[in-house]
């Protein structure tokens, strides 16, 4: 059976899919990806999650889990310089990939305050 014709878009009106293919193409080809293939950068988030290995935004829901990620506090946006000075946080892939993404997006909340993630959880 033949397959259904697919409706005509203008060039100027994408479908989701196609929006969200994009996206991803163009995020992963900005230069400082590579950056986190580093040595330089391995060493900081060995020295990050073994001075603090629980995730922060876990502690403060009074749950205990190990981190997985050194997060920058402050969005770097390709700064090289905010890139490697930091600060760094701890947190678990899924905080990471929730909540403190979504945060950064909307420009508001833990990305944009420096203050609620100056507390490490006591070695």
């Amino acid at each position: 059976m033949p397959s259904r014709a697919q409706p005509f878009r203008p060039p100027s009106q994408r479908s989701t899919q196609e929006r969200k293919r994009d996206a991803d193409r163009s995020r992963y080809d900005t230069p400082w990806r590579a950056w986190y293939g580093t040595k330089r950068w391995r060493s900081i988030r060995e020295a990050q999650l073994s001075a603090h290995p629980l995730c922060v935004m876990c502690l403060e829901d009074e749950v205990v889990e190990a981190a997985t990620v050194c997060d920058h506090v402050t969005p770097h946006r390709g700064s090289e310089e905010l890139f490697w000075s930091g600060p760094f946080q701890s947190l678990c892939a899924h905080h990471h990939n929730s909540a403190k993404q979504r945060e950064e997006r909307k420009g508001e909340g833990r990305g944009t305050s420096l203050a609620p993630f100056c507390r490490q959880p006591a070695a």
